[in-house]
């Protein structure tokens, strides 16, 4: 094997990335004769054991950082935890938030030798190092390394579910005070949150003391059975007990039965600007994602009144929203609106935050213009971000460019319809006039 690497990498011994693209090659293209269970469990303690060695390279990495902020004058920890986490998003193509879990992991298996070692091994995976580092939270050094010592000998050898009770209890034993801490700070942060799910759907998810979502349950479930037990009007819908459950959430937060009484529509409906009417391209639902056009053509024909929309031109040779400027260094009103529709999520590669803040690409203070060529959705997080020195976004908004720590990506937005033919810069340019123009007959004003 290493003649192999020094073969195709002469220099790979004082280079370790070409170390790791040498024997990636390798492994890539080696023929496996017969295929085995065997290889599979050495592919995975391989994984591990690179994964290992990437927390080792990620540490020397912020604390790198963390000298040149010092030497800079960034004195607050967290300004150097930020832009780490958000190079690491970019190394390992996850999103910023992500890549901050994965950089605590890194740390924990740093300074854990029973945890590195079994990692090293290949014993231990990167999740299960999540699990002992979220239950040890908060822990000191020396309390953590007391907990994980009672653990030891079960790293890589039981579920993750047993890994994550084990480690919990011995938590609490070691400092019952920290335990009781954390579950008043938990059930501070008591919420209700949605995320979308395939086929039109939604995941609609309470964070609640235990026993209070284990009440709601029980309710929605002895609720469930009642309704189930009641004389079924002759038109209505027969429904299992999950519906049933699914149903009473629903009327007992909104008010009403999602089955029987359609919900109020406001509707941002996406058409290319040379066809209003457009019976196959999907709609989309912002807050959620795409919905099938079928879905789309359901809500509007629920009521014949009080359904809210608002059509949002596209370019059909671009497929992207139809552009528009503003004097104002602030992005506001249906201009910020518009870079929401436009960019969906946030802009910074594998982010796909909720979008909290407009901002600009090339920054006001050096001459950009808030316009919407010029402005990208983030999250709070990237936002943040763009502040540190070592963090750059240039560009403009049909493609953004993030570069950092030697590592570079770009984002564009998504198509929000099918390009139907191609057209020149000159014809979607005496669109956006047109556009404008319709615009201000609606307003009342005069023509341009």
């Amino acid at each position: 094997m290493a003649q192999i690497i020094a073969e195709r990498h002469p220099d790979a011994a004082s280079d370790v990335p070409s170390v790791v693209r040498a024997f990636q090659e390798w492994i890539a293209e080696v023929e496996l004769d017969e295929p085995t269970w065997e290889a599979v469990r050495c592919m995975e303690d391989l994984k591990n054991t690179l994964t290992a060695r990437q927390a080792d390279v990620t540490v020397a990495l912020h604390r790198e950082q963390a000298e040149k902020d010092a030497a800079r004058g960034f004195v607050l920890p967290s300004h150097t935890d930020r832009v780490v986490a958000a190079q690491l998003g970019l190394a390992r193509r996850r999103s910023p938030v992500q890549a901050g879990r994965l950089l605590r992991i890194a740390h924990l298996t740093v300074a854990a030798e029973p945890v590195r070692e079994a990692m090293r091994t290949g014993e231990l995976n990167e999740e299960q190092a999540g699990i002992i580092r979220r239950e040890t939270d908060g822990l000191t050094p020396e309390d953590r390394d007391r907990v994980i010592e009672k653990v030891a000998d079960t790293l890589g050898r039981t579920s993750d579910r047993h890994l994550s009770d084990d480690v919990r209890t011995a938590a609490h034993r070691v400092d019952p005070e920290l335990a009781a801490r954390r579950a008043e700070a938990a059930r501070a942060d008591r919420h209700v949150s949605l995320r979308s799910a395939r086929d039109g759907m939604a995941h609609l998810s309470a964070f609640l003391p235990a026993v209070e979502g284990r009440a709601c349950l029980e309710a929605l479930r002895k609720g469930a059975n009642a309704a189930k037990r009641q004389p079924r009007p002759e038109k209505g819908p027969d429904r299992t007990p999950r519906q049933w459950m699914a149903d009473l959430l629903v009327h007992r937060v909104s008010g009403r039965d999602p089955v029987t009484e359609p919900v109020d529509v406001h509707v941002n409906l996406v058409v290319p600007i040379d066809s209003l009417i457009s019976g196959n391209e999907p709609g989309y639902l912002p807050g959620y994602g795409p919905i099938p056009a079928g879905e789309v053509r359901e809500l509007l024909s629920q009521r014949e009144d009080g359904v809210d929309v608002r059509r949002l031109f596209v370019h059909p040779g671009s497929g992207q929203l139809v552009g528009m400027e503003s004097k104002s260094r602030f992005f506001r009103g249906l201009l910020a609106q518009f870079v929401q529709w436009r960019d969906r999520r946030c802009r910074t590669p594998w982010c796909g935050a909720p979008i909290k803040e407009i901002d600009h690409i090339t920054a006001h203070a050096k001459g950009g213009a808030t316009s919407a060529d010029n402005a990208e959705g983030d999250c709070q997080w990237c936002n943040l971000v763009k502040e540190h020195p070592a963090w750059h976004v240039t560009g403009h908004a049909r493609e953004v460019l993030v570069s950092s720590g030697g590592l570079q990506a770009t984002t564009r937005p998504p198509l929000v319809n099918e390009p139907s033919q191609a057209w020149s810069p000159l014809e979607e340019y005496l669109l956006d006039l047109e556009w404008r123009w319709a615009l201000r007959r609606a307003s009342g004003k005069d023509d341009p």
